[in-house]
């Protein structure tokens, strides 16, 4: 369940106070409560916006508008989220993530042939990927058993030798090594930017921080292929 300061600046409710103004201009604003009621644990949450918070939030929604235009006009693609929220999407027959699988006639019937061939063996050296690993975990264990019970670190075989080599890795007490080493200076110099947890404490920011921070980053598209055996239909 969300607190209250999560309410204070839900987009959503904010955007239903336009709705119930636009739609009923004699309504008094200031008067105006919005609630969400969360039934699993029989709470009522209500939040209320002042007329700078609706002002924001016109000048957001405007701004996502003529970004969205923009890109329509740039001919640039939107990339599809895929999620279990498809299933109740009345647009699925022409999403790149879904169209295929309605497909019923393909332009290029070679090609089509083609890329289900490619698909099957896909799956194919991705299951025997997935076998080989297990076996070399199961092999492993074996061969370190072998290893402890003759007190050695190096096997031999016909096609070749195996060594064990421990190494070690380790973690620091980074709260006390701080006190160490920030009166020294040199602190910042052993700390690294990390992407994901700046992600993590940007919706914690104040907006304006955040503002600043989003207009610092750039984008970096990586392709990469996920492989799922459900067929949904």
């Amino acid at each position: 369940m969300p607190g209250q300061k999560e309410l204070d600046n839900d987009l959503q409710l904010s955007i239903y106070h336009l709705g119930l103004v636009k739609r009923w201009p004699h309504l008094n604003p200031k008067k105006i409560k919005l609630s969400l009621y969360f039934l699993k644990h029989r709470e009522k949450i209500s939040t209320a916006r002042t007329q700078e918070q609706l002002e924001a939030t016109k000048n957001n929604v405007l701004e996502i508008i003529n970004e969205i235009q923009g890109k329509i006009k740039d001919n640039n693609n939107f990339p599809p989220t895929p999620s279990a929220l498809c299933d109740w999407c009345g647009y699925r027959r022409i999403c790149p993530m879904w169209k295929h699988l309605y497909q019923s006639q393909i332009s290029n019937l070679k090609s089509q042939k083609e890329a289900e061939e490619a698909i099957n063996e896909y799956f194919e050296l991705k299951d025997n990927s997935q076998k080989n690993t297990d076996r070399l975990n199961e092999l492993k264990i074996l061969i370190y058993a072998f290893m402890d019970q003759n007190k050695t670190e190096r096997v031999f075989g016909n096609e070749g030798y195996l060594t064990r080599r421990v190494t070690e890795k380790f973690s620091y007490d980074l709260e006390k090594i701080k006190a160490i080493l920030e009166p020294t200076g040199k602190w910042d110099e052993i700390l690294e930017p990390n992407g994901k947890k700046l992600e993590e404490l940007l919706p914690r920011l104040p907006d304006e921080l955040k503002e600043k921070i989003n207009n610092l980053r750039s984008a970096k598209k990586i392709t990469t292929l996920a492989v799922s055996r459900k067929k949904i239909i």
